[in-house]
Parts: C-alpha cells; sequence; structure tokens
C-alpha cells in the first residue's frame, strides 16, 4: 500500500461522533412527530404538510440507517485495517 494518510484513532473517533449524531437525529425525528401530533392542527394544509414531513422522516431514517449500518463500520474496519498495516 502507497502512503497511507489517515490516523485510525481518529477515524475512530469519526466513527463513534457519526453514531452519536445517528442516534440524535434519531431522537429529534421522534420529537418532532410528537410535536406535530400534539399540535392539535386540523385541516388540508396540515394534511398536505404532513405527508411531506413524513417524507422528509423516512429520508432522515433512512440516511441515518446508513450511518450507522455501513459508514460507522466501514470506519471502524479502515481503522483496524490501518493499525494492522502500521504494525
Amino acid at each position: 500500500m502507497p502512503d497511507v494518510h489517515a490516523d485510525p484513532e481518529k477515524l475512530r473517533q469519526f466513527a463513534r461522533q457519526l453514531g452519536r449524531s445517528a442516534d440524535q437525529l434519531q431522537q429529534v425525528t421522534r420529537e418532532l412527530s410528537r410535536a406535530l401530533d400534539r399540535s392539535g392542527w386540523e385541516d388540508a394544509e396540515r394534511h398536505k404538510f404532513e405527508d411531506d414531513f413524513k417524507q422528509t422522516l423516512k429520508n432522515l431514517s433512512r440516511f441515518t440507517d446508513k450511518l450507522k449500518g455501513e459508514y460507522v463500520p466501514a470506519l471502524v474496519k479502515k481503522a483496524a485495517f490501518l493499525d494492522q498495516y502500521r504494525g
């Protein structure tokens, strides 16, 4: 492998930060969804808003799932590989 320009510990720190951020995003989306339910807003505009809002929440959910299911493990794996490579 040619030059390696990454610090394994910093990659692990970044992976942890991504995981925490994903958890925080999931918590915020739950809170926002509950807040909308408690708003008492009931008209045609609310339903249009809610449809768009729910789609946005789905997109965020896919993003957080990808962070936790793909990006975090990939960074941890890369860090372990670099540790091994550097000996």
